[in-house]
Order: structure tokens, then C-alpha cells, then sequence
């Protein structure tokens, strides 16, 4: 299974002006800087967790699909845009009465209704298309792992004048790893 992420969220789970004040700091000087920490810190904390947190688009796409359900991955599973399935004519729609949609197990899943998959290639023959995350806005977001960016982006900034920064955030600080651990999903 490969995934790509079709469209990104909308907002930052930390606004520019709650990193901000959690850092103590007035005027626009570091405002750029604070930006691309948080967004950093976001998608550092998503890869950790195996989620999404502010609703994105996502294409999940399968090699040799053989259960009656898939599993999809980037919980929590809002919706199924569609499940499409390639053949020698092209991409085919599987039609929505041939599926349930289980966004409350995660992860997600597509549960197959009828007596099996369509014929398709082996190879990327399965692709769904689904929203994922908490919600639009960042207050959908669980406050731990809001504290967990905030955290990191806090630590990261107060690295900046360390030589090892770029390092640096290529990690989450140990602090908000530990916060984020409850909301951890198992490999897929």
C-alpha cells in the first residue's frame, strides 16, 4: 500500500498567535520563522502518530487486495470519496452499494459487501480516495497533541542559534513524543 496526500489541511493545528504567546514574544520578527516551525512541528507529530489531524485528502492505493475490508490509514476516517479500481480499459468507479464505509474502527476501513473485488491489475489496482482528521478547524484537534506542537516548536526555537537546529528538527523533543504516545496508531 503506498499513500499520497491529495490535498493539505487548510489551517495549522497552533496558530501563528498561540505559539506566540507561548513563547513570550511581541512584534512580526520571527513570525516567518514561527510559521514554517509549526507547520514542521504538524507534520513531524502526524508521522509520528500515523494521523491526520485538521481534515486533508488522501489516495490510498493497493497492490493484491485479497480480505473483504482495507484498511485505511491517516485516521481518524472521515468520509470515501470513492474506491476505483484499474483495469486493461482504465480506472473504473466501484459502486458505493457494493461497499460500507467503518469510520468508526481505526483505523477506517472499506468493508467489501458483495463476493469479492472487481477484476483488476495486481499492481495499483485499488485506489480510494478519503478525508481524513479531526475536523476543519483547529479546535477539533485533541489539546494534547496541540501541546505536543507547541512544544516542539517552542524547543526548536530556542535551538535556532544552535548549530544543530536542522537536526534538530528532523526529531520530535522527547517531551512531545511522550504526549503524542497515547495517540500512536499501529503500523499498517
Amino acid at each position: 500500500m503506498q499513500i499520497k496526500r491529495v490535498s493539505p489541511p487548510s489551517v495549522e493545528p497552533v496558530s501563528l498567535d498561540e505559539a506566540k504567546a507561548y513563547l513570550r514574544i511581541d512584534g512580526t520578527d520571527d513570525d516567518a520563522l514561527l510559521t514554517r516551525l509549526i507547520e514542521a512541528a504538524r507534520e513531524r507529530a502526524e508521522e509520528y502518530t500515523r494521523r491526520a489531524f485538521i481534515t486533508q485528502e488522501w489516495d490510498a492505493v493497493y497492490d493484491d487486495v485479497t480480505a473483504d475490508y482495507i484498511e485505511l490509514p491517516r485516521p481518524p476516517l472521515i468520509s470515501v470519496t470513492g474506491v476505483y479500481y484499474t483495469t486493461d480499459a482504465g480506472e473504473q468507479t466501484l459502486a458505493t452499494s457494493a461497499y460500507y464505509v467503518d469510520s468508526i474502527s481505526e483505523p477506517g476501513r472499506v468493508i467489501l459487501l458483495s463476493s469479492g473485488w472487481p477484476s483488476r491489475r495486481s499492481k495499483a489496482g485499488l485506489r480510494v480516495r478519503y478525508s481524513a482528521g479531526y475536523g476543519a478547524s483547529a479546535s477539533s484537534v485533541p489539546g494534547p497533541i496541540r501541546q505536543a506542537i507547541i512544544t516542539a516548536v517552542g524547543d526548536w526555537f530556542e535551538a535556532c542559534g544552535s548549530v544543530a537546529v536542522g537536526e534538530a528538527i528532523n526529531e520530535l523533543p522527547s517531551g512531545a513524543k511522550a504526549t503524542l504516545e497515547p495517540y500512536r496508531v499501529r503500523q499498517l
